[in-house]
């Protein structure tokens, strides 16, 4: 609930002063993986690729889950000799580790499939809109409604 109020503070209303200081209080809620700033270690990112990268994370999450089950099965066959009945019982608490991780990680994705669509003039306005990020394949600023556009692709 704290991360959703946190996310009204990106947008684009006048909120009153005491509003907006409880918006930055509740931010610490909010997961965002643009806190290790790839386009720092990578400046040729382009925001097509990290996008596509920042949706795949429920996959690789899902197999990093996967991953940790079998091994904890191996460790229980081969070092701890466990019978079958026992193999499992790890599983419970994978799994709701699993949702709570899917739970805050669906968030940010919305949030970062939602931005595409978010398309604001310049100043001084110069007749088109521009999305919110900026790739080096639009040559900086994205321009929105272009055919062809990483922000249509996207």
């Amino acid at each position: 609930y704290l991360q959703v109020l946190a996310l009204f503070a990106n947008s684009k209303v006048q909120w009153p002063a005491a509003v907006k200081r409880l918006f930055e209080l509740l931010s610490v809620f909010n997961l965002s993986l643009d806190i290790t700033a790839p386009e720092c270690a990578i400046p040729d990112l382009d925001y097509g690729t990290k996008w596509s990268l920042i949706q795949a994370l429920p996959l690789g999450v899902a197999a990093c889950f996967l991953l940790v089950h079998v091994g904890n099965v191996l460790i229980k066959i081969v070092v701890k000799r466990r019978d079958r009945e026992r193999l499992n019982r790890h599983v419970p608490t994978l799994v709701s580790t699993g949702l709570v991780l899917f739970y805050y990680l669906y968030l940010y994705l919305l949030r970062v499939q939602l931005e595409v669509f978010n398309c604001l003039p310049t100043e001084p306005d110069d007749g088109h809109t521009y999305a919110e990020f900026v790739s080096p394949s639009c040559g900086g600023m994205c321009r929105c409604d272009e055919e062809g556009g990483l922000q249509q692709r996207l």
